[in-house]
Order: structure tokens, then sequence, then C-alpha cells
């Protein structure tokens, strides 16, 4: 999805900087006359501009035209929704080329056609389809058609926010072609786990899932038929034994301890060029041993995510999910000069020595971010659970 938009946005971006002659050789009228009124706009001498403003306005207007004469022609009902939209289209261009100067509307021969009232008869014959048709397929009481009288509708509101019982009959139509999912969970193991395990994995957040048409339930509604069943089944629940690795090592280095004055072969004391007598370090070797202490333990929940499709009892897809719990507590002991110590050393020395989490939390805690995965392949897997 990413990359589309990605996609989408650089095309975006190279149409906005093309040049009106490429808009129009790619069939792009409208975007080239945006272009060129606004160029002509600044500047109405250009030449160029005036002819090809003159082309792209003749050929669209010829295009709408044509396309609005053979929809005319099938007779059909459900034609004038793309009457409208083609209406509409020669509408906003006349409107837009008419703020052109007058010497290039002169020089293109524009005259302002107003199509206002073939308009808005196209628009007041496509609403009443919709909402005929809309209505009609909602007798039926399919999902299909009550998801195509929910689009129908819809259109009905961009041309008529208030138009008659549309918003009645959409609340409608999005009951009746919305998908029901139950979302269960089973336990499979043969681990005794804490009573709280399931209820935890049973109360997981699926509401953030929901969109049109889709909608899950982690309990049942009463009364509510369910489409689909999304069923995390446990397999296994793996716990590692508690294990302490010791390790033994010494750190060493050399420190100054003190500085003594340098003296030449006279024993006369030596002095830098300030006169002041010259000073030599004395090291010193100093050692720290170290004692760190690795506790380490995990637990692992194993199980699979089904779609389940209710009125087949087929499993569309099975996922097999995983989370894991793990505690890892590094610490060091000191014996000897703390100066010797590496900085990782220090900080190792500093950490607090924790005790080894019960099992049953760790579950707990496993469980936690099993919700996280779950939800994930629900996400991933939506197309699985729609018809």
């Amino acid at each position: 999805m990413k990359k589309q938009l990605y996609k989408l946005l650089i095309l975006f971006v190279l149409i906005g900087c093309a040049s009106p002659k490429n808009l129009i050789k790619h069939g792009k009228y409208d975007k080239a006359i945006s272009v060129l009124v606004k160029k002509l706009t600044a500047n109405p001498d250009k030449e160029k501009h005036i002819q090809s403003l003159r082309h792209a306005y003749s050929v669209a207007n010829s295009i709408n035209l044509d396309k609005i004469k053979q929809l005319r022609a099938t007779g059909q009902p459900d034609v004038w929704y793309d009457i409208y939209l083609n209406y509409r289209d020669l509408q906003q261009r006349e409107d837009l080329v008419k703020r052109v100067p007058d010497q290039v509307k002169k020089a293109i021969d524009f005259v302002y056609n107003d199509f206002s009232e073939s308009l808005n008869n196209a628009k007041s014959k496509a609403a009443a389809y919709f909402y005929a048709h809309a209505k009609k397929l909602l007798e039926n009481g399919e999902k299909e058609d009550a998801r195509r009288a929910y689009t129908e509708l819809k259109k009905i509101t961009v041309m008529y926010p208030d138009y008659k019982e549309t918003d009645a009959l959409i609340r409608k139509a999005l009951v009746l072609g919305t998908d029901y999912i139950l979302y269960e969970v089973n336990n499979r193991t043969t681990t005794i786990v804490p009573q709280s395990l399931i209820v935890t994995l049973q109360n997981i957040n699926l509401l953030e899932l929901d969109e049109q048409f889709l909608s899950f339930d982690t309990y049942p509604v009463e009364g509510r038929i369910y489409d689909f069943r999304v069923v995390l089944t446990l397999t296994q629940i793996q716990s590692t034994p508690e294990k302490i690795r010791e390790s033994h090592y010494t750190e060493s280095r050399e420190i100054v301890e003190r500085y003594v004055t340098k003296k030449d072969e006279d024993g006369k004391v030596v002095k830098d060029e300030n006169g002041d007598p010259v000073k030599i370090p004395v090291y010193q070797k100093i050692s720290c041993e170290i004692t760190e202490v690795e506790k380490s333990k995990s637990v692992r929940i194993n199980g699979f995510v089904d779609f389940v499709n209710n009125a087949s009892g087929r499993v569309v897809n099975s996922t097999p999910v995983t989370a894991e719990s793990v505690f890892n507590n590094i610490t060091a002991y000191l014996k000897g000069d703390k100066r010797a110590c590496s900085e990782r050393t220090l900080e190792l020395a500093k950490q607090p020595k924790l005790p080894f989490p019960p099992t049953p939390d760790m579950i707990m805690d496993a469980a936690e971010k099993l919700k996280e995965v779950v939800k994930e392949v629900i996400w991933h897997g939506e197309g699985y659970i729609q018809n």
C-alpha cells in the first residue's frame, strides 16, 4: 500500500511539473487547460499557449459531448449519473476558461456555454434512479446488493446532501452489507496455565480493525448471525528452565601512583625551560576480580489463527503465531580495585540483582505480546473474510 501511494505521489508530482504540451500529448486536457489558464492570465500574449488552449478546450469538449450523445442513445435509466459527470466537466471547464483575459477569449473564439440546466436535469434523474434502484437492491437482503446500494446512495449524498431518506437507507445498507466476525480462543495445550490466560487473550481490542462492511466481536452478541470466525488456537506453551551462568575474569590497568623529581647522573634536579623541577610518573598495576552472573529464562506460546467461513465451515486461511517472554538479567560482583574495571563492567555492577519471575507471570506477559501478533495477522488477513 505504501509503495502504491508513493508511486501515485510521484505521478502527481510529475503531472504537476509537466508542460501543457506533454499533458495534451497524454490526453490530460483539463489539467493542461488549468495550467494554460494560469499562464495566459499572467501573460496573455503567449501565442503557443493560446493555440494549445484552443486545441485542448475544443478536444475536451468534444469528448464530453460525444460521450453524452452515446449515453443518451442507449435509452437506459442507469446512464444519468455518467451524463451528469460529463455535464459537470463541461460546466467546470467553461467556468475556468472564461477567467482568461478578453483578448485570449477572442483569439480562441470562446463563447460561454451555460450547461447548468442540462447538468441539473441529469443530476436529478441520476439521483432518482439511484434512490429507486438502491431501495430495490435493499429489498433483496443480499450482502453484495446492499453494498452496491450503499455505493449508489453515497453518490446521491454528493449530489444532494439531504435527498429524501437517503441517510436512513445508507444505515440500512451498512447493516445488511456488513460481514460480522466472531473472535474465539481455544486452548489445546497440555500445560497447566493461569485461569486468566484465556480471558486475557479473549479480551483483545479489535475495534480498530473494524472498517466498512467488516465488524469484529470478541464476545457473541445475542441474535447476531456471524459470517466468519477468527479462531486463535493455542497448541503449546514452552518454558525453559531457570539458568544461571557465572563467569570469572580479572581486569587490570596501570595507573599513576605518584610523581618523583627527575635527577641527572650527578644527582642534581633536572628542571624544565621554566625552571621548574621535572616530575616523572611512577606507575602501579591495579586489578579487580569480577564475577559476572547471567540469569535467563523464557516462555513461548505457539498456536495458529484460523479464518473460518461459518456458512461452509471451511477454513479459508490458517496462519501460525508465536510470542515469547524473555527474562535476562546480567550483573557483576567486584572484588579488588574498581578503578581497574571497564565502563561495561562498572555498568553491570550497577544493575539490580533480580530474582527469576514466576512462570505464570511470564506466560501472561507472552500472552499480551501474542495479542498484538494476532491483531497483525487479522489485519493482514482481512481479505480472507470479505466476500
